[in-house]
This record gives structure tokens, C-alpha cells and sequence, in this order.
């Protein structure tokens, strides 16, 4: 069995369901180490070998990460120059100047699994349809910060009040003026929940019946 064969009877035979959960965007996503996992006791049943290695490259005054998979036949002991023992693919993925919440290091390794979850998909055949999972890091980034966004306004409006008084915040027992919380729940909701925005919020809609 050569190595385009066991190839394609690892297509044929992996499994790599999106069994990862996004509860904002509410949509379910596979990931790098999902394939991979999936992918070990194929390997190792076609007696193949996969490696997988990374690289920074610069194009256009932007840096990208490059990652390579290479599926290698170990069956193959004494390769000559006409044999072909391995087949791979590569994966791309642009390198985000920011990203909020993680430094440096976490950046590039999130664009790194991205990068190399588009190159599983390409070496292993993998169906990539074009949901929200193949939205690239940095965009990814921004649909979630939208969602939190909507999701705190959709919080407001079932949370928050304005009433001729001032603002009244819903407790246990119903709604209760702000001007009662303690300063210790005041700080509560500040960490919460952007008070000024929600205020913000309340206001125009309530300017808008």
C-alpha cells in the first residue's frame, strides 16, 4: 500500500465532527486538536505518520503564520530518490497586530491553530463550509465583541429600568433603586457590566417610545 492509498482510506475513514461549542455566536466549530485526536489511531492503524511544523513569513509588510502537515509512510525504509513516501499540505493564516485578552505569544499561537486546522482540512480532505468557524482570527475576534455587545444591550433591557426617579436595577424581589444599592453592590455591576453604556442604552430607548 503506497502512501496515496493509505491517504485515502484515512479520508474515507476519519471522523472530525465540530464537537466544539461557541455559546455566543451559537454555533458548533471543530478545532486543530479535534482533527488530530481523530486522526492518531488512523495513523497509526495505516502505519503513517503525521508531522506537522510551522513558520513565520513576511509578505507585504505582514507576517503570516505557514503551517505544514506531512502525512510519512514508516513502511518505507529505504526511500529512493523516485519513491514518494510522503504527501502534505499547507495552511495560512495572517498574524493579528492585537488581539484582546492575550499577549504576544497567545497570538500567535491561536493563529497557528487556526492555520493548521485549514491545512488538516486540506491534506485530509475535511468539508470546511463557510460558517462562522472560518471567519479568520481577527475577525472572529470582532464577531464576538459584538455579540457580548448585544447580548449586555438584550441584559439591559431585561435588567435595567428608567423611571421618573432614576435608574432602578432588578433584585430578587423586583426592581430597586440604584440610589439604595451599597457601594459594594454598586462596584459589583460596574465589573459587570459597562454601567455607563447600559445607562446609555436606557436612556435613548426610553427617548424613543
Amino acid at each position: 500500500m503506497n502512501i496515496y492509498e493509505k491517504l485515502l482510506n484515512i479520508q474515507h475513514e476519519l471522523k472530525a465532527p465540530k464537537n466544539c461549542r461557541n455559546t455566543f455566536g451559537n454555533y458548533n466549530y471543530r478545532s486543530a486538536e479535534g482533527i488530530l485526536e481523530a486522526l492518531k489511531p488512523l495513523c497509526y492503524k495505516y502505519k503513517a505518520v503525521l508531522r506537522m511544523t510551522d513558520e513565520i513569513e513576511e509578505k507585504g509588510g505582514k507576517n503570516f503564520v505557514k503551517a505544514i502537515a506531512e502525512l510519512i509512510d514508516v513502511e518505507v525504509t529505504n526511500p529512493t530518490h523516485d519513491s514518494i513516501f510522503a504527501i502534505g499540505a499547507q495552511g495560512w493564516a495572517q498574524i493579528p497586530e492585537s488581539k484582546k485578552g492575550l499577549d504576544s505569544a497567545q497570538i500567535v499561537g491561536s493563529t497557528s491553530s487556526y492555520a493548521r486546522k485549514y491545512c488538516l482540512n486540506a491534506l485530509f480532505a475535511i468539508d470546511d463550509q463557510k460558517d462562522s468557524d472560518a471567519l479568520p482570527p481577527d475577525k472572529e475576534v470582532e464577531k464576538m465583541e459584538a455579540m457580548e455587545a448585544n447580548q449586555a444591550r438584550l441584559d439591559a433591557t431585561e435588567n435595567w429600568r428608567m423611571t421618573n426617579d432614576g435608574i432602578e436595577v432588578k433584585g430578587q424581589k423586583g426592581f430597586v433603586p440604584i440610589t439604595k444599592l451599597s457601594v459594594e453592590q454598586l462596584q459589583a455591576i460596574a465589573k459587570m457590566r459597562k454601567f455607563a453604556d447600559v445607562k446609555t442604552d436606557i436612556e435613548r430607548e426610553i427617548a424613543n417610545r
